[in-house]
């Protein structure tokens, strides 16, 4: 395991850790009542979109699809100032091709397994629910919305998003610092998969935070009560060997691994 200096762990308070160990906790906020979700499966959601046959379409969902020119005159009846003669051959060459057609905030909706909603809506989640299920934030984070007047996206980490872009290009990987994101809105109730204790071929680690990479590297942490060690490659040891500097705070540690957690 590998981590870089910006993700250095704190101490962290477990009584704070133990309310979302679980996969079939809820968050219960206000009247709402809101199933704990993994940020692994919304990532593996938005990618089907990028990595299977989708393209994008203005006004499609994952519930009207299959495409049919049928649902293509629907919308272009609805949406007459976007769905141009243009715009429909350009649609109708991708449902020719069997792709499925999806629009920005349909695929947005379908990765965090919400209901269908626009990107106007999107934008003003941290603002229609309560209790900060969805948080304004200052830089992106994997899972996060990514909104701009018209348009949203999902990131896929602090630097890359997928988002369906328009008509001419489809549904792709984008630069977060390139497309003009005005918003960033972290849904608080996804979580990592494999948040908690770990363990691979070279011992047990700890994974604590929303985030894959979260992990406590260098340092002491409490756990249920327990103080543990981690050295500097995020592995649990006994015995550690301490290193401090003047000033008392910790440089390193070292020690054997552990092969159970007592």
């Amino acid at each position: 395991m590998s981590m870089s200096t910006n993700q250095k762990s704190e101490f962290y308070n477990p009584a704070k850790l133990k309310a979302f160990q679980h996969p079939m906790l809820f968050y219960i906020l206000g009247r709402e009542r809101i199933k704990m979700q993994y940020l692994d499966d919304t990532l593996a959601r938005a990618e089907a979109f990028l990595n299977g046959k989708w393209w994008y379409g203005y006004g499609f969902k994952v519930s009207n699809n299959p495409p049919t020119m049928y649902t293509v005159n629907q919308l272009a009846a609805m949406y007459p100032s976007i769905y141009t003669a243009d715009y429909i051959a350009k649609a109708k060459s991708y449902i020719d091709k069997d792709y499925s057609l999806i629009d920005c905030s349909g695929l947005v909706c379908n990765a965090l397994a919400i209901p269908d909603i626009g990107s106007y809506q999107l934008g003003l989640l941290p603002n229609t629910h309560s209790d900060n299920m969805y948080t304004y934030q200052s830089t992106p984070q994997e899972g996060d919305i990514l909104w701009k007047s018209g348009h949203v996206a999902l990131a896929i980490s602090p630097a890359h998003c997928i988002e369906a872009k328009g008509i001419n290009y489809g549904v792709r990987k984008s630069l977060i610092s390139e497309q003009g994101f005005t918003k960033i809105i972290r849904p608080t109730y996804q979580y990592y998969k494999n948040l908690g204790w770990n363990k691979d071929n070279n011992g047990w680690w700890y994974a604590y935070g929303r985030m894959k990479g979260e992990y406590y590297w260098n340092c002491t942490a409490w756990i249920d009560d327990k103080l543990y060690a981690f050295d500097k490659e995020g592995y649990l040891v006994y015995n550690p060997t301490v290193t401090t500097d003047a000033n008392g705070a910790i440089k390193t540690i070292d020690g054997k691994r552990c092969v159970t957690i007592d």
